[in-house]
């Protein structure tokens, strides 16, 4: 396997940055203890990195922030993550987080995930984002408004539905929900809540995998799957018939200013079961795949790009890229973000001018080509920021772009 070394002096030349800082939070031996506390002290460039740990909900208002779980750390966060109003111009990566929302909570703590009035660019990345279950607001992620919200090998899953304000069971909390938003999915999966079941009454619908309403959506090799109806409940005595919930569709869009899908699933939801008590009580019709008009379906597979992150300086990590045999591979590297859509390379640019191209290699035969990358020093800065994506050209010269990926390079002070 070839190695490739990322020297310090090209990529660091890039852009320029202020100094940034590291804030390690963790239940013991770090600067915090808890999520707030460190997004209260941190400034614009900073990374939190976030040792194994489960914390209480946080939000982040306005600061371009890297939010991190360390390499093999499992982080959760009781409350769901918000972040809310991001200007022009910054950027906040969440990474290796896994969030689900309170059902007790405040309703912006029953998200997963909770994004809103952000017109900068936002970097969501190997993070899992469950709904708390309480109705109305119990989606994994909910994207109000925000002009860029990139995801990435992430689980966005509704919460199944657990309590409702009538006799009727609950709708299912759906994968995301955006309005007014751009969003761009890779390498994710999207599954809706189960309905909940009827109190002598219909039972809920299942939610959507993708629910968009005014927004311009491109997803690339992910799946979408719809929540499955509650069951129906009758009163026993054969007075009030009663139906199983449907099942949620696997992604449903409304008013939509682009939905383009490359090598992306989706399937609707299993209707909700009769109750087996019940004399006159129909089961729930199966959800649709997909529901509302104006879908792009682009032609061939998607191609992927795999790198972990955090990294130390100093050390050796890989990054493997996955397409067809016989693909050209070229690497790039900004530390800036962008959002541009290419038709040509039937994908989203999600990084930003400066950049460099990088040759990488040829795909082998086994689809997957695997680079060894030695890390270059830091020097006295304790953190890097670099965002990855790469260009896969075939030898009729067709190019595909891959999902991307942030990678933070930590001093090894840390």
């Amino acid at each position: 396997m070839q190695r490739f070394v990322l020297v310090s002096c090209a990529v660091l030349a890039l852009a320029p940055f202020a100094r940034p800082n590291v804030i390690v939070v963790a239940p013991s031996g770090g600067d915090f203890t808890q999520m707030q506390a460190a997004v209260d002290a941190a400034v614009d460039g900073d990374t939190l990195l976030v040792k194994s740990g489960t914390y209480a909900t946080f939000s982040i208002a306005n600061k371009a922030l890297t939010v991190i779980g360390d390499t093999g750390a499992t982080v959760d966060i009781v409350g769901g993550v918000r972040a809310r109003n991001l200007d022009t111009g910054k950027t906040l990566v969440i990474a290796n987080l896994h969030a689900t929302g309170d059902p007790i909570g405040t309703f912006a703590a029953r998200y997963g995930l909770n994004l809103s009035d952000n017109f900068g660019h936002v970097r969501v990345e190997r993070c899992t984002f469950t709904g708390s279950g309480a109705y109305p607001t119990n989606d994994g992620a909910r994207v109000f408004h925000c002009s860029d919200v990139s995801f990435a090998h992430c689980t966005l899953r509704g919460g199944d539905a657990t309590s409702g304000a009538s006799p009727d069971g609950a709708q299912g909390g759906d994968g995301i929900d955006a309005t007014e938003s751009t969003v761009t999915c890779y390498d994710s999966q999207l599954i809706g809540g189960a309905g909940q079941a009827g109190s002598m009454a219909d039972g809920g619908a299942g939610g959507d995998g993708c629910r968009a309403i005014a927004s311009e959506l491109f997803a690339s090799g992910c799946a979408f799957s719809g929540g499955a109806g509650g069951e129906s409940g009758g009163d026993g005595l054969c007075f009030t018939c009663s139906a199983g919930g449907h099942g949620g569709a696997g992604i449903e869009v409304s008013a939509a200013i682009a939905t383009r899908l490359l090598d992306c699933t989706a399937q609707g939801g299993t209707g909700g079961a009769l109750d087996p008590d019940e004399c006159c009580s129909d089961p729930g019709f199966v959800g649709a795949a997909r529901v509302g008009s104006g879908y792009e379906d682009l032609p061939g597979p998607s191609r992927h790009l795999s790198s972990p992150t955090p990294v130390r300086e100093l050390t050796t990590t890989t990054i493997d890229f996955t397409g067809t045999p016989g693909e050209q591979v070229i690497l790039i590297l900004a530390r800036t973000t962008a959002h541009l859509y290419a038709d040509a390379e039937s994908g989203v640019e999600l990084v930003g001018l400066p950049m460099r191209l990088i040759p990488m290699g040829t795909v082998p035969a086994s689809g997957v080509l695997t680079k060894s990358l030695s890390i270059f020093g830091v020097g006295s800065v304790p953190a890097v920021r670099i965002y990855l994506q790469a260009f896969f050209t075939d030898p009729q010269f067709n190019s595909v772009l891959s999902g991307p990926s942030t990678l933070v390079v930590l001093n090894q002070t840390f």
